[in-house]
Parts: structure tokens; sequence; C-alpha cells
């Protein structure tokens, strides 16, 4: 979790070789987590889900490619039927990257879905994602 909120930080102070080798120990950790015998304390810190905190840096960056890249390898890792809401902001996120690289349809599928969890889940995250 420190990991990805560090990560998030050098996004945001543009410093992009920082960034990604945080975000590579934070999936490296992540992945570790997943077979630890300790008690987990941030047991939704799961690959795909800092993939996708990965992905929305990316657009900070300003690389939406990079970020489609990150949200569809989150989405195709996301594990069935859990952390819903989660889900659900990737997309938010995806469909986000997708309008700022100029691909409209697909961000309005992208983003529909993403509604779609928003309403059955209440997550204000999601809308505010989508607004």
């Amino acid at each position: 979790m420190a990991l990805r909120t560090r990560a998030n930080a050098q996004a945001l102070l543009s410093e992009q070789r920082e960034f990604e080798e945080s975000v590579d120990q934070a999936l490296i950790q992540a992945s570790d987590g997943i077979t630890q015998e300790a008690p987990d304390h941030a047991s939704y810190c799961t690959p795909p889900y800092v993939a996708m905190e990965a992905g929305m840096s990316w657009v900070r960056l300003g690389q939406p490619g990079a970020a489609v890249e990150a949200f569809d390898q989150s989405l195709a890792a996301w594990p069935s039927g859990r952390q819903t809401r989660d889900r659900g902001l990737c997309l938010a996120r995806l469909a986000t990257a997708t309008a700022v690289q100029g691909h409209a349809q697909r961000s309005c599928e992208t983003g529909t879905e993403a509604l779609t969890i928003a309403r059955s889940t209440g997550s204000a995250r999601i809308r505010r994602q989508l607004r």
C-alpha cells in the first residue's frame, strides 16, 4: 500500500522513472502478499488493484496509452466476483483514459459498465471518476 501511494506521489511530481520503479516494487509486494502466512492488513491491494492505481497515474503523466494497457491488464486479472466497487472504479478510469485517447465508443461502453456497478454498489468514487 505504501509503495502504491509513493508511486502516485511520484506521478504527481512527474517523476516517471521513480514512479515506474515504485509500481514494479508494489506489484512484487502485492504478489508476495497473496502467498504470505502473516495477516494481511491491505488484502485488497492485489496486483490488479496496483495496476489499476498505476493506470490512473499514467493518465496524470500524460500517457493514456500506457494507462489503457495497465487498466486492460488489471481487468484481465481481476478476480471474478471480488472487489466489485474497485473493479467498477477501474472501468471508470479506463473510460477516462480511452476518452483522453479520443476513443469515444470504447469510453462510452466502458463508462456504461462502470455506471451499472456504481448504481448497484452505491459507489460515489466511481461516479466522481465518470464525471
